[in-house]
């Protein structure tokens, strides 16, 4: 991956998420990103804005695969 774009509308936490995503991804770590639980630990969001992390996970999961990566980290 060579960059990672997004397009957000949400909340600081939202926002940040998907900007420490699109970091990592540009970094080769897509395979060890875990999941929303980990970012909230990771960023310090509070677990209750993981309804709004949970559709940002789709949205990577949807373009990993699109991509041709699978959840194991192998193309």
């Amino acid at each position: 991956i060579l960059r990672a774009c997004y397009r957000a509308y949400g909340c600081p936490h939202t926002l940040a998420a998907c900007e420490w995503l699109a970091q990592e991804l540009e970094a080769g770590r897509w395979a060890s990103l875990g999941g929303p639980k980990d970012w909230c630990r990771v960023l310090g969001i509070p677990i209750v804005k993981m309804g709004r992390l949970l559709v940002v996970e789709d949205a990577l999961r949807a373009v990993l695969a699109a991509a041709g990566f699978t959840a194991c980290g192998q193309t």
